[in-house]
């Protein structure tokens, strides 16, 4: 991607641990190559899919998008990544949604398929994954929700957004062998959800802060906050979910 998403695996397999760095681009998103085998690597999917490792899949770790201010209010010894850790590109890419409108660099263009439906391509959204079901929450149709109760495939889910829609989590909505129902409130004056079965208040992250189920956790589902020209070339199959007034 350009820039606009961010996914993160555990970087072993069979004990060993392993580096990578950028290759190339496959159905519009950057394919990445370890060091130590060669095998190239959907950091979309954290799975192999050539070279000695191929079907190999890295275990996923969940990702919340936010900013470091955001991130020490919370987490007073949070840290950040040393600049010389990190493997740098030698141009920039095109910076900013807003300057690239609907527009792709060539070498982009070239990975995508003919059918790339109906949203423009820089359209940010949380992509969702629930086993061969794929669905995509546009960010900017949903400035006005707080939690969208849904179902994808056939699993119960339940997005939450913050930060005004600039982010979003998704979770399955099944605890204990019930399914919950979500709501927005305040907890402490900061943006939470309350489920209607028991009441309890859960932070944005899935943790249940106040109420019957304090102290537990929803399950979280493999999603990216992403650009909608990537997460369809790759998932081809994807839906869109479409608001509804009824659906806060």
């Amino acid at each position: 991607m350009i820039c606009n998403s961010g996914t993160a695996f555990r970087a072993r397999v069979d004990g060993r641990r392993l580096s990578f760095a950028e290759l190339g681009i496959y159905n519009g998103v950057f394919v990445m190559r370890d060091d130590q085998t060669g095998s190239l690597w959907s950091h979309y999917t954290g799975e192999a899919f050539e070279g000695p490792l191929k079907g190999q899949v890295l275990p996923w770790i969940q990702l919340e998008r936010t900013t470091f201010e955001r991130l020490k209010s919370e987490h007073a010894n949070a840290t950040m990544p040393e600049r010389s850790s990190m493997r740098m590109r030698s141009t920039p890419p095109m910076s900013g949604r807003e300057a690239m409108g609907n527009q792709l660099p060539s070498d982009f263009i070239g990975t995508l398929p003919d059918e790339m439906g109906s949203l423009p391509y820089h359209t940010h959204g949380l992509g969702v994954a629930v086993a061969d079901a794929h669905r995509f929450y546009a960010l900017d149709r949903l400035s006005d929700h707080a939690v969208i109760n849904d179902t994808i495939g056939r699993l119960p889910v339940v997005v939450f957004l913050h930060d005004g829609s600039a982010t979003a989590a998704a979770y399955s909505s099944c605890l204990d062998g019930r399914t919950l129902t979500f709501e927005a409130t305040l907890w402490e004056g900061h943006p939470a959800v309350r489920d209607r079965e028991t009441g309890t208040v859960w932070s944005p992250q899935g943790q249940a802060v106040s109420g019957t189920l304090v102290g537990q956790a929803l399950t979280p589902i493999r999603a990216i906050v992403t650009d909608w020209y990537g997460w369809k070339a790759y998932f081809n199959q994807t839906d869109v979910f479409e608001p509804k007034r009824s659906r806060k």
